[in-house]
């Protein structure tokens, strides 16, 4: 019996964890090997097994890996509006000031290819929600036999 419970706990936390990350990218197919969750957890298990730590606390290393690796993420992205950064939050009030006057406005996204996709799917929402506003999708030409 107490198997079960456990099982039905670790089973229930893991897929609510997904759950959770799924929702905080707005991504239905986002998983924590797609953005290096367990690598992270992994790199800070072997570490802890390299050095000779006590096996009680690989554990806590590997959750602390993983929290770790999840702020990298997620603070790791930044947003230029006019070569001024701006975050996620403000954007579309900067925005809509800016263009307010302008018969057409369009903005010009440019990315390389380190940004992750769930940041720029995070982004085309908040864009969606501004009224007639022209979206655009600057890409670098890949030269050919290089």
């Amino acid at each position: 019996m107490p198997r079960l419970i456990a099982s039905l706990l670790v089973g229930s936390s893991l897929g609510m964890s997904g759950a959770l990350l799924q929702g905080m990218l707005k991504n239905g197919l986002v998983s924590p090997y797609l953005l290096g969750i367990s690598a992270g957890s992994g790199l800070v298990i072997v570490t802890f097994i390299t050095f000779g730590f006590s096996q009680l606390f690989i554990p806590l290393a590997s959750w602390s890996g993983a929290i770790l690796t999840t702020l990298i993420v997620f603070i790791n992205e930044n947003i230029y509006f006019n070569s001024r950064e701006i975050s996620l939050t403000n954007m579309s009030s900067i925005i809509r000031t800016n263009i307010e006057n302008l018969e057409e406005p369009i903005v010009i996204l440019r990315a390389d290819s380190s940004v992750k996709h769930g940041f720029i799917v995070n982004l085309l929402d908040e864009l969606r929600k501004i009224e007639n506003l022209k979206i655009g999708i600057s890409t670098e030409k890949q030269l050919s036999g290089l």
